[in-house]
């Protein structure tokens, strides 16, 4: 019974624990700092396209995306207008939790 029990909660927390398997997201390097003009935040010219970009936002750093993450839904998060040359666009940018995120400086 002992043996049955203690298997059953191996299982459950296998099965229920998604954040003890998740890949965490490696950010590389340093933050690209946004300024501000006329509620559009200007992205800098060395900005090179990846899946999300770790930035600098009134001080505070954050791994912004292009579209909303599902996985990130329990973060802090802000939504903000940006200008990539003449493009404009939405990134959905979150606080850089150790618990989803790596930080690594190069």
């Amino acid at each position: 019974m002992k043996h049955l029990f203690i298997k059953s909660v191996v299982l459950y927390l296998a099965v229920f624990s998604t954040s003890a398997f998740a890949e965490k997201l490696v950010i590389k390097g340093e933050p690209l700092v946004l300024e501000q003009k006329d509620g559009t935040f200007i992205v800098p010219d060395t900005y090179k396209v990846q899946n999300f970009q770790y930035v600098i936002i009134n001080g505070k750093k954050r791994a912004c995306f292009v579209d909303k993450q599902p996985d990130l839904v329990n973060l802090d998060v802000i939504s903000i207008n940006v200008l990539i040359g003449q493009e404009k666009a939405t990134w959905n940018c979150y606080s850089p939790d150790p618990v989803f995120f790596v930080i690594q400086q190069e």
